[in-house]
């Protein structure tokens, strides 16, 4: 990043990572709209089975992802 910040003929890298990284948000964002979807579609008494805690711990996966994609993006911004 500080490489690219550095030299002013990089606006385009910088551009196109960003473009990349907000691409990682929206198909994180649409895939834990979907894990919480199928979650939901288990129904209430499912909740604490084997399938809706894999679907948990895969939510969990993709929104700890999420924070990584937000805090590059937003040290990528500076």
């Amino acid at each position: 990043n500080r490489q690219l910040k550095m030299d002013p003929d990089n606006v385009d890298l910088l551009n196109r990572k960003l473009l990349n990284l907000q691409e990682q948000a929206r198909v994180g964002a649409m895939k834990i709209a979907e894990l919480k979807k199928q979650q939901k579609e288990l129904g209430e008494p499912e909740v604490g089975s084997a399938q809706w805690n894999k679907l948990q711990l895969e939510i969990s996966k993709v929104e700890s992802q999420m924070k990584v994609v937000d805090q590059t993006m937003n040290s990528t911004k500076k």
